[in-house]
């Protein structure tokens, strides 16, 4: 999270966000929105992992 939080590099960020595209539909990553937030979005999707507030199912890796 630290690492996430501190750095300004478009392609870290994404490859941070790509991590939870199959559970977890981030609409401003989707469609191209400035790396400072989608950053800010998935700093809060972490912390919102850290807390308890979601949780993400494990499951198949493909669709039926």
């Amino acid at each position: 999270r630290a690492r996430l939080a501190a750095t300004e590099d478009a392609t870290e960020i994404a490859s941070a966000a790509a991590v939870f595209q199959p559970a977890v539909f981030l609409l401003e990553f989707q469609r191209g929105d400035p790396a400072p937030v989608v950053r800010e979005l998935v700093l809060r999707l972490l912390d919102m992992l850290c807390s308890g507030a979601i949780r993400l199912e494990i499951g198949p890796t493909q669709p039926p």
